[in-house]
């Protein structure tokens, strides 16, 4: 984990086995993502998008329209949203 730039030569005082679990099983699930990811080319198509917006360019952001064409123009299995939040039923009800 030293070798991406996590952790130092210092003792980290917070490192009791439950953080240590944590922090371990934390990481594992970042590189798993990181390479599914590349495996199934969701990384080079928002590379794509990313370059496509000039984000990595430091210019200023781009509007909030051409982001929603952006989004709106990837493929379908990119697409998702956030499901309707739903009140929850009483037990009276």
């Amino acid at each position: 984990m030293k070798a991406i730039g996590i952790g130092s030569n210092q003792p980290a005082l917070w490192a009791q086995d439950h953080g240590v679990i944590h922090l371990i099983s934390m990481h594992l699930t970042l590189r798993t993502a990181r390479r599914l990811a590349h495996e199934n080319g969701s990384y080079t198509l928002l590379a794509a998008e990313h370059a496509k917006l000039k984000l990595a360019t430091g210019t200023q952001a781009p509007s909030l329209e051409r982001m929603l064409k952006v989004r709106d123009d990837r493929p379908e299995q990119l697409r998702w949203s956030w499901p309707q939040p739903q009140r929850a039923k009483h037990p009276r009800d």
